[in-house]
C-alpha cells in the first residue's frame, strides 16, 4: 500500500520505523480541523478540572504557576501545528510553504505561547535583586536601637520577673514537647480517639491570659474520615506553653466538632474549602490554626502578592479565615484582621525580607565584591508575647561570621513593624552550646531547646529549656546575650535558675534615677518575689522597675497587707534607689 498523499504530492520514500510521537503527529495530521478541536477541548477540560479540584490552582495574576499552566495548555494546542508543519516539510514543501499550509487556527496558540515564554523569562530576569536590590532592601522597614543595658528594650517594659503574672509571656514548652503532651492526652481520652485521629501540627497562640500550643484533631486516613465525616473530628488539644514540665497542662477540648480539617478528604478538606471561597487569591501553602475569644476553632491562610513585576517579592496583603466547624470563609486585608488572630503575617516572608534588608543595603554587587555590611538572619526563630502582640525574634549576623550576632530583631506578627537592637553577642546556636556546657548540664547530657530573647532587668538574655534524649524538660537556663561564656546559669526550676542568673548580672543592672533624690513618688505594685533569699516586692514607678527589699524599712508589715497587682505604693527614691516605702493604698 502506498503512503497517503498529502498536498497532492506523493511521498516515495521508503517506510521507516516510526517513533510513538511521530505516529501521533501523523494521526493528527489526518484529522479534520473540527475533530482535532473537539479532542483537544475534551483533554483541556479534564486537565483544567484536575488543576482546579485537586491541585487548587490560584487564578491570581501574581501566580507564576498559573502562567506556566497557561503556557502548557497553549503548547498542547500547538501540537497540531507542529504535526502539520512536519508532515508538510517531509512532503517536500519549503518552510514558508509548510507554514502557510497549516490551518491558521493552530498558529494562534503557538504564537501566543512563544510571546508569553519570552515575557515570563524577561520578568524573571529583570525582577531579580541584581536589577532591583534597593527595592528588595526596603521591603521591610527596620528601626534600629541600642540593645545595651544603658538602653534596654524600651518596648519591653514588662521584664522577665513578671512573665508569670504580667503582660510579657514566654513559651517555656516548645512545639516538640507540646506534641508529646498532646499524644498523651489523646491516648488517655475515654473516646478512644488515638486510633482514629491525630494532630499533625501545632500553632502558638495567646488565649485567656496565657500562651497555648493548639492542634486540631484530624482523621488518620480515608476510612477514618468516612466514619466521622457527618459530625467531624471531636475537637482540638490545648497545651499551656508557659508552665514548667512538672506543671504542664494539656487538655482535649471537645465542645466544638471540626468538620473541616487539612487531613479530611473531598469537600471536607480545609484547604479545598478555603480555596473555593476565593479562587482568585494567591495563598501561602501552610494553614494556621487559631481560636477566637470563645474557643471556636478557625483555620487561617496568608494571602499575598508579587510586589515586583507580578513575578517576584512576596508581600502579605491579607488573611483568609475559615470557621473549622461550619466552613464559612472570610477574607480580610492585613489591617482589618480580627484582634483575636495572633499570627497574621507570614513568618517565612518576614525572615526572607529581613535577609533582603541585611544583604542589599549597599546594592547587589556589594554582596559579591566589597561585602560591606552584608548581613542575614541566624538559623531559627522564636516568639515573644508582650503588651497584646506577638513578636517573632531572630538574630542578625554578618554573612561571613555565623558565631556572633550584631543585633537582635523583633518583628510584630500583625503590623510587621520591626526593631533591631544593635548589640554584639551570641547567636542562638552559640547560646545553646554555652548552656549545654554548664557543668551539671553537660554531666547529664541534656541539650538546649531553641532560646527565646527576653528582657531581664534591661539586660538582653536568652532563655531556654534543657531536655533529655527523650525530649523531656529537665532544667532551665539563662544566658547573657553579650557575655554568653561567663554569665549564664541553669537549674531544675525557672525560679531557681533566675535567681542564680541574677547574682551573675546584678552588677550590670544600672538603676538610673527617674526622680530627684529623696523625692516621694507613687508607683504600682506588680508582684512579690524572692531575691537573695529575702522577700521583696516589684513595683513600677513611671517607666522604671524597682525591686524593694523588706529590710529597707526594718519591718515587713507593708508586705503583709494582702497586696494585689495594681495597688498604689508611695516610695522615697534617693540616688536612683528606693530607700523607703511610705504607704500602700489598694487600687480603686
Amino acid at each position: 500500500m502506498s503512503e497517503p498523499i498529502i498536498g497532492n504530492e506523493p511521498n516515495n520514500r521508503k517506510k521507516q520505523k516510526r517513533i510513538p510521537i511521530e505516529g501521533i503527529l501523523n494521526k493528527l495530521s489526518k484529522m479534520k480541523f473540527k475533530t482535532a478541536l473537539i479532542l483537544l477541548g475534551v483533554l483541556t477540560a479534564i486537565i483544567i478540572f484536575w488543576q482546579i479540584y485537586f491541585s487548587l490552582i490560584s487564578f491570581s495574576i501574581y501566580n507564576i504557576g498559573l502562567r506556566a499552566f497557561i503556557i502548557i495548555l497553549l503548547l498542547l494546542w500547538s501540537i497540531p501545528f507542529v504535526g502539520f508543519f512536519i508532515r508538510n516539510r517531509k512532503n517536500g514543501y519549503t518552510k514558508k510553504e509548510a507554514f502557510n499550509k497549516v490551518h491558521w487556527g493552530w498558529k494562534i496558540p503557538a504564537g501566543i505561547a512563544a510571546v508569553l515564554i519570552v515575557i515570563c523569562i524577561c520578568l524573571a530576569i529583570f525582577t531579580t535583586p541584581m536589577f532591583m536590590a534597593k527595592s528588595y532592601n526596603t521591603m521591610i522597614n527596620v528601626q534600629t536601637k541600642s540593645g545595651t543595658v544603658e538602653e534596654p528594650f524600651k518596648e519591653f517594659t514588662e521584664e522577665v520577673d513578671d512573665f508569670y503574672d504580667g503582660e510579657m509571656k514566654v513559651a517555656i514548652i516548645d512545639k516538640y514537647f507540646a506534641a508529646k503532651l498532646g499524644e498523651k492526652v489523646l491516648g488517655a481520652s475515654s473516646g478512644g480517639y488515638a486510633s482514629q485521629f491525630e494532630i499533625n501540627d501545632y500553632t502558638l497562640i495567646y488565649y485567656k491570659d496565657s500562651l497555648y500550643w493548639v492542634g486540631a484533631l484530624e482523621p488518620k486516613g480515608f476510612f477514618q474520615w468516612t466514619s466521622s465525616s457527618k459530625t467531624g473530628t471531636p475537637g482540638y488539644v490545648m497545651v499551656d506553653a508557659t508552665q514548667t514540665d512538672s506543671n504542664a497542662r494539656a487538655e482535649l477540648v471537645t465542645t466544638h466538632n471540626l468538620k473541616f480539617t487539612p487531613g479530611a478528604y473531598l469537600w471536607h478538606d480545609a484547604e479545598r474549602q478555603m480555596y473555593f471561597s476565593n479562587m482568585g487569591a494567591l495563598r501561602e501553602n501552610e494553614l494556621g490554626f487559631e481560636l477566637d475569644d470563645d474557643g471556636i476553632p478557625y483555620y487561617t491562610q496568608v494571602i499575598y502578592k508579587k510586589k515586583f513585576g507580578i513575578t517576584s517579592g512576596d508581600e502579605a496583603t491579607g488573611l483568609l479565615i475559615m470557621n473549622a466547624t461550619t466552613g464559612e470563609c472570610k477574607s480580610y486585608p492585613i489591617d482589618k484582621v480580627p484582634e483575636w488572630v495572633d499570627n497574621v503575617q507570614s513568618h517565612d516572608m518576614i525572615l526572607k525580607q529581613l535577609d533582603y534588608w541585611g544583604e542589599y543595603s549597599h546594592g547587589y554587587f556589594n554582596t559579591w565584591f566589597a561585602k560591606e555590611e552584608v548581613n542575614n538572619t541566624t538559623d531559627g526563630y522564636n516568639y515573644v508575647y508582650n503588651n497584646g502582640r506577638f513578636y517573632i525574634t531572630t538574630g542578625i549576623t554578618a554573612k561571613s561570621e555565623d558565631s556572633a550576632i550584631i543585633g537582635m530583631v523583633l518583628s510584630d506578627l500583625r503590623s510587621k513593624e520591626t526593631t533591631m537592637y544593635n548589640m554584639v553577642g551570641a547567636t542562638e546556636q552559640a547560646a545553646r552550646k554555652s548552656a549545654q556546657g554548664i557543668q551539671e548540664v553537660a554531666a547529664a547530657g541534656y541539650y538546649a531547646s531553641f532560646p527565646t530573647l527576653i528582657n531581664f532587668h534591661g539586660v538582653p538574655t536568652f532563655y531556654m529549656a534543657l531536655k533529655d534524649d527523650a525530649g523531656n524538660i529537665k532544667m532551665y537556663a539563662y544566658v547573657n546575650v553579650q557575655d554568653f561564656t561567663t554569665k549564664l546559669a541553669a537549674a531544675s526550676t525557672p525560679e531557681e535558675a533566675k535567681n542564680k542568673y541574677y547574682q551573675m548580672i546584678k552588677g550590670d543592672v544600672i538603676d538610673k534615677p527617674v526622680v530627684p533624690s529623696g523625692e516621694e513618688k507613687e508607683g504600682t505594685f506588680i508582684r512579690e518575689l524572692q531575691l537573695d533569699g529575702t522577700t521583696s516586692i516589684m513595683i513600677q514607678v513611671e517607666d522604671k522597675i524597682y525591686y524593694v527589699s523588706a529590710k529597707i524599712t526594718g519591718s515587713d508589715k507593708w508586705l503583709m497587707a494582702d497586696m494585689n497587682k495594681g495597688d498604689i505604693v508611695k516610695v522615697k527614691i534617693n540616688n536612683g534607689k528606693v530607700t523607703e516605702v511610705v504607704s500602700v493604698t489598694p487600687k480603686s
